[in-house]
């Protein structure tokens, strides 16, 4: 018989009801559901251990641009560091179906974050906020991977969080997950050696793509005015060669360099 997807609450036993109460996401096991950390999501959360998650993360990503002001040799190899961001294993969101662990950012796409980040600092552009819409304009680096980051930098505050969903669920098979800090009692993962880390629904937004035609204006419609205003901005790259086409991440990213205020704005 072929093994039937559940989702977290039948693998532990637990009520659907039950389990909503706890504004917890509900995971289907083993695989990816489209949905990823909305920093933006993150700065109304009512969730109160991860209350001030995006001061932590504009916090991690101020560090990192202090550094590389620094022009210190040493200082630009710990940005970098830094800026490796290892997926944390089954978490449930995401594009990568297969399984449902994430993609992160990995070395190379770490390289390349850090050579775009130089170039904004020398045009005058030092905001943190600007690693959480490189996505527009880098190649590779969608709201997936910076949503894998995103946890990974929250991920203390997460296991707190999911420790306490653990707790209000009276969830048996528990993992502990040691860190320098603390020992946290975490619901096991049903299907690995290790946790299953529990997201609040309240920081998740729907990741955008389209299946099937029907579903095709529901894609266009996703955060229409940000996609409108940004279209805006970038409206001359859709002309290359006299020929109207949509540009490429690279392109993009050429026209936004070439003028702070294309930034900025």
């Amino acid at each position: 018989m072929e093994n039937k997807l559940k989702r977290a609450n039948e693998y532990f036993g637990v009520s659907d009801d039950i389990y909503k109460k706890t504004g917890a996401f509900n995971p289907v096991i083993g695989v990816d559901s489209l949905f990823f950390v909305d920093t933006l999501l993150l700065s109304k959360t009512s969730v109160p251990e991860i209350k001030d998650g995006l001061q932590e993360i504009r916090k991690y990503f101020s560090d990192i641009i202090i550094l590389l002001k620094s022009n210190s040799e040493k200082a630009r190899q710990q940005a970098l560091g830094r800026l490796v961001l290892r997926e944390v294993k089954g978490i449930g969101i995401g594009y990568g179906n297969a399984s449902d662990d994430g993609s992160a950012i990995g070395p190379e796409l770490a390289k390349r974050l850090l050579l775009t980040a130089e170039e904004l600092i020398k045009i005058g552009i030092d905001n943190p906020a600007i690693f959480e819409v490189m996505g527009l304009f880098e190649e590779d680096f969608g709201p997936d991977r910076l949503s894998d980051g995103l946890i990974r930098i929250l991920l203390k505050k997460l296991y707190k969080y999911s420790e306490r969903v653990t707790g209000e669920l009276s969830i048996s098979e528990t993992f502990i997950q040691k860190t320098y800090e603390h020992n946290y009692t975490l619901a096991k993962h049903p299907l690995k050696n290790g946790p299953l880390i529990f997201i609040p629904n309240d920081i998740l937004r729907d990741l955008p793509i389209a299946n099937n035609f029907d579903e095709i204006s529901n894609l266009v419609n996703f955060n229409k005015e940000l996609r409108e205003k940004f279209n805006q901005i970038i409206s001359p790259c859709f002309f290359v060669d006299n020929n109207k086409k949509k540009p490429s991440k690279s392109e993009i990213k050429k026209y936004l360099l070439e003028d702070k205020e294309r930034i900025k704005t």
